[in-house]
């Protein structure tokens, strides 16, 4: 099962109509997770560390930080989306 197959099971649907817009919404999941990772890759992790460090009581937290911790966010929050819902 391909990843387009594997988001349309997530729409269901029993008319063309529907499965034209489950499509839809599979596109626009697909269009922001693309988004999401090209952004993440542009991200200058030390300079943002810098810029919310102040505003967070205990900046050792912010050690987690890195960008496949942020491609993993990313995927969640993708995987969790329905556009249409």
């Amino acid at each position: 099962m391909g990843i387009v197959d594997e988001m349309l099971s997530r729409y269901p649907r029993e008319t063309e109509a529907e499965e034209t817009n489950a499509l839809c919404e599979v596109m626009q999941e697909i269009a922001l997770a693309d988004l999401l990772h090209d952004r993440i890759e542009m991200i200058d992790l030390d300079s943002a560390r810098a810029d919310v460090d102040r505003f967070v009581k205990s900046p050792e937290q912010l050690a987690i930080w890195s960008k496949k911790y942020f491609h993993e966010l990313a995927d969640r929050v993708v995987q969790q989306s329905h556009f249409g819902a």
